[in-house]
């Protein structure tokens, strides 16, 4: 009897001197390497190595891959993973393009340790070559440009090397997008699935202070303050937030526009401007307006929107229509009691409701008013009344009444503050119903 294996490993042997005789034999060239393969035959010193090449004598030094309780080693007799690379000049890592980690681009892969500077566990794609040692980040490469890195506080550069560059002690910037480009630089975001849950959002949280930014797709049916939000874009303050801030922090306007038109615009000092020279604008508030100081109206007077009986033009003389409540139309007769006003075009301030059946009709300040000077000439500071022309004013003529001349009241329409020495024509005139 004898023991099955030490027999084994007996014939293993003798098959491998074998195979390297006949490989000896088959070769020329004396002094070529020639493959030696060996297993682990006790008394060699090589426990657990694997084949490698050797020189033509068949000596075997030990190889530099080991194999220990299923762990593979590069560089190592002692892996501590199922695949474990090591060298010692650069510590447990994969070198690359460089003799080492510290000389050119490389691709290292570890547990660095500090021996060279670096933080515990790091991969780098490629090292500073100006540094004494790697920065320990992640960091990605196209054409040999670095595209992205992560660095070892967290923070996320694409297309800068530096994302925290220029925060101060009490800031970061976990994610820092930069370009140095002549073209549009963006941060896209997209949901293209047109569903009634579908949106593009980009939230903000902080605490209690929550903002969104969202873009609904236009199949949304949700509501907010009155309105659909089907296509539409928000910027939205939630939760238990203190408000809203839309403001700049330079001596620089804020502008809201619509249609590629400025309509607001609040400039540095805190000025409102509403419109702008490309488009007229209104403004509408439902509710009270309350101000310490109303100034700047480009027109100086104050009109009211009154039913009329008929479309008339600016400058027309308007009279109480006796047939009908609450309305206005042209004068027809001279010295009317009747008088109400007079047609305005662009009044400072006016009151009431808009209406296509309405007219904006001066009861006070300065307008433009048709008038006929071919019963007497106009002169600055005269009386204005009605005439027998269809809207149009007057020279007054006053009565004598025991030599005292006074005009007949109620029929003053204001006083003419330019003159119309014949014929007809509009001139300014300040309204003061008398």
């Amino acid at each position: 009897m004898f023991e099955t294996g030490k027999s084994l490993k007996f014939v293993i042997t003798a098959a491998l001197t074998l195979m390297s005789a006949t490989l000896r034999a088959q070769t020329a060239d004396a002094t070529a390497p020639k493959l030696h393969m060996f297993t682990n035959v006790s008394g060699t010193g090589t426990s657990g190595r694997l084949v490698k090449w050797a020189d033509n004598a068949g000596a075997l030094a030990d190889s530099v891959i080991t194999e220990s309780a299923g762990q593979i080693g590069i560089g190592t007799a002692s892996p501590t993973g199922l695949l474990h690379l090591y060298s010692a000049a650069t510590g447990d890592a994969i070198a690359g393009a460089g003799v080492d980690m510290l000389n050119g681009p490389s691709f290292n892969f570890g547990y660095a340790g500090n021996s060279i500077g670096r933080s515990v566990g790091f991969l780098n794609v490629r090292p500073d070559a100006s540094a004494t040692a790697p920065n320990p980040s992640l960091r990605f490469l196209t054409a040999n440009v670095q595209r992205v890195i992560i660095t070892n506080t967290g923070a996320v550069g694409i297309g800068t090397m530096d994302p925290e560059a220029g925060l101060s002690y009490i800031q970061e910037s976990p994610l820092h997008v930069y370009s140095n480009a002549d073209k549009n630089t963006l941060m896209r975001l997209e949901n293209a699935y047109a569903g009634v849950n579908s949106v593009a959002a980009f939230q903000l949280s902080s605490n209690v202070a929550n903002v969104s930014y969202l873009s609904h797709s236009s199949a949304r049916t949700v509501s907010r303050y009155g309105v659909a939000l089907a296509g539409w874009n928000e910027i939205f303050s939630w939760g238990t937030s203190n408000g809203l801030i839309v403001g700049t922090g330079t001596a620089t306007p804020l502008v809201f526009g619509t249609n590629n038109v400025s309509r607001m615009t609040i400039d540095s000092s805190g000025t409102f401007t509403i419109g702008s020279t490309a488009a007229n604008s209104n403004v509408t508030i439902n509710g009270t307006l309350t101000a310490t100081k109303v100034i700047g109206a480009v027109y100086q007077d104050v009109a009211e929107w009154v039913p009329a009986t008929t479309h008339m033009e600016p400058g027309t003389v308007v009279v109480l229509n006796r047939e009908r409540r609450n309305e206005v139309m042209p004068s027809a007769r001279s010295y009317d009691t009747a008088v109400a006003g007079v047609v305005s075009e662009n009044p400072g301030v006016v009151l009431g409701v808009a209406s296509d059946s309405k007219a904006q009709i001066a009861t006070t300040g300065r307008v433009k008013v048709h008038v006929d000077a071919t019963a007497g000439a106009i002169a600055i500071g005269d009386l204005l009344v009605t005439s027998d022309k269809s809207g149009m004013a007057m020279k007054s003529q006053p009565v004598d009444l025991g030599g005292v001349q006074f005009h007949r009241p109620g029929t003053v329409i204001g006083k003419a503050l330019e003159p119309l020495p014949r014929g007809e024509g509009e001139i300014l005139v300040l309204l003061s119903l008398q």
